[in-house]
C-alpha cells in the first residue's frame, strides 16, 4: 500500500527527504516479505503447507466414505465433480504448495498494480497522484516553516522584520529541497502559497523607509491575513501527530492482515475436501479480494478529494481537514465499501463461475456418458 504509507511518513520528521525514503523504505519491506514468503516458498509457508496437508489427508478419508456411497447409489459419473475437488487441492498442495504460493503472489500483484493504476487516472488536466503529492507535501512544508516562522513571534520592531527576512531565506531552501526530492512543477500549491509569503516581504521592504515603520509594521499581522497563520498550539500538534499515526497503522494493518489472509491460503485449500456446504476456498478467495478491495477504495476517495481542493486552490484551508480524512474518514468508507458493496459484486461473480463450472461438468458427463455407450 505504497500510497498509504506514503501519507504515513510524511511530515513524520524534520528532516527533508525522511518522508520520500521513509514511505518507499517501508513500501519495499512489505514487498520484501512477499517475495520471501511466496515467489519462493519460505520455511514459513513450507509449515503452513505440512500442516494444511495433513489436514487434507484426513479429509480424504472422509471423501472417499461419501464418494464411495455417492458411486454405490448414483454411478461413477454423478459422483465425479467431488473428485474435481481432490485434484485441484494434490495440485495447489503439491511441492510444498509451489502452484498455491504462485497464485496467491499474482493475484497480490493485480491488487498492487490495480491500486497504485487508480492514482494515474487523469481528472481533466490532473493526475489524481500529482494531486495527492501536491496537498500532503504542501502541508508538511507549511508546518515545517510555520515552525521556523514561530521563532520570531517574542521578537519586536527591527528584530522581528531581521528574523521574518531571515527564516523566509531558510523557507526559500527548504522548498528548493522539497521541489528537488519530489519535482519541480508538481507542488503548484506549495510554490503559490510562498509566492505569497514573498510578496509579504517585498512590502515590508518598500514601507521599511517611512517613518516609524519599524514600530508599527508587524509581519505576522501580514501573514494571518494572507496565506499562513500562526504555528500549530501544542494541543493541535498532538492531534496532528496522532493522527498521522492512526493513519500509519491503518495502512500498516491492511498490508498484515492480507499478508496473513494470504498464508492461510493451504489451510483453507485443504479444508476444501471437507464434506461442508461452503468450502472454506471461496472465503480465502473472498477475504482477499475484500482487502485488495479496502485499497482500492482507499487510494479512490483520497485521490478524488485531492483532486478537488487542488483544483479550487484550497490546500492551505483543507489542511488539517485532510489530515483527518486520510486518517479516519477514509479508512472507514474504505472498510465498509469492501464489506458491503465490494463483497456482493465479489459474490456476484463468484456465484456466476460456480454455475459456469457446473454447467461445464454436466456437458462433460453427458458427454462420457454418450462415449460410454458408444
Amino acid at each position: 500500500m505504497y500510497l498509504g504509507l506514503f501519507f504515513a511518513a510524511v511530515g513524520g520528521s524534520d528532516f527533508i527527504g525522511d518522508s520520500l525514503r521513509s514511505s518507499k523504505e517501508i513500501s519495499a519491506g512489505w514487498q520484501n516479505n512477499w517475495n520471501l514468503i511466496f515467489r519462493e516458498p519460505s520455511g514459513l509457508y513450507q509449515s503452513l503447507n505440512y500442516f494444511a496437508t495433513m489436514i487434507a489427508v484426513g479429509a480424504f478419508l472422509f471423501f472417499i466414505v461419501v464418494w464411495a456411497r455417492e458411486m454405490m447409489t448414483s454411478g461413477l459419473l454423478p459422483a465425479f465433480d467431488r473428485l474435481m475437488w481432490v485434484i485441484l487441492v494434490m495440485l495447489l498442495l503439491w511441492n510444498n504448495g509451489f502452484w498455491l504460493a504462485r497464485l496467491t503472489f499474482g493475484i497480490h500483484e493485480i491488487i498492487e498494480d490495480q491500486s497504485q493504476n487508480v492514482l494515474s487516472i487523469q481528472m481533466g488536466q490532473l493526475k489524481m497522484s500529482d494531486a495527492l503529492q501536491d496537498v500532503v507535501l504542501t502541508a508538511d512544508a507549511q508546518n515545517t516553516i510555520r515552525a521556523l516562522y514561530g521563532e520570531c513571534q517574542a521578537k519586536t520592531g527591527q528584530a522581528q522584520i531581521d528574523c521574518f527576512n531571515k527564516v523566509t531565506d531558510q523557507a526559500q531552501s527548504i522548498i528548493e529541497q522539497y521541489e528537488k526530492g519530489w519535482g519541480k512543477g508538481t507542488l503548484n500549491g506549495l510554490r503559490r502559497w510562498f509566492d505569497s509569503v514573498l510578496k509579504i516581504r517585498e512590502d515590508l521592504k518598500k514601507r521599511a523607509g517611512e517613518p516609524e515603520a519599524i514600530a508599527n509594521i508587524d509581519p505576522f499581522v501580514l501573514l494571518h491575513a494572507g496565506i499562513i497563520a500562526t504555528t500549530d498550539t501544542a494541543q493541535q500538534a498532538a492531534a496532528r501527530q496522532m493522527l498521522k499515526g492512526w493513519q500509519w497503522a491503518f495502512a500498516n494493518l491492511i498490508e498484515a492482515s492480507l499478508l496473513l489472509t494470504a498464508l492461510t491460503g493451504p489451510v483453507a485449500i485443504a479444508g476444501s475436501l471437507l464434506p461442508i456446504g461452503t468450502r472454506p476456498i471461496w472465503a480465502w478467495l473472498t477475504g482477499l479480494f475484500s482487502l485488495g478491495m479496502a485499497k482500492l477504495y482507499y487510494n479512490i476517495v483520497v485521490g478524488l478529494i485531492a483532486t478537488v481542493i487542488v483544483n479550487a486552490q484550497v490546500q492551505n484551508e483543507s489542511d488539517f481537514g485532510f489530515v483527518v480524512l486520510l486518517s479516519v474518514l477514509a479508512p472507514v468508507l474504505s472498510v465498509a465499501l469492501a464489506a458491503g458493496g465490494g463483497l456482493a459484486v465479489y459474490r456476484g461473480l463468484s456465484n456466476g463461475v460456480l454455475q459456469i463450472i457446473s454447467t461445464g461438468w454436466q456437458v462433460a458427463r453427458q458427454a462420457a456418458g454418450i462415449a460410454l455407450k458408444l
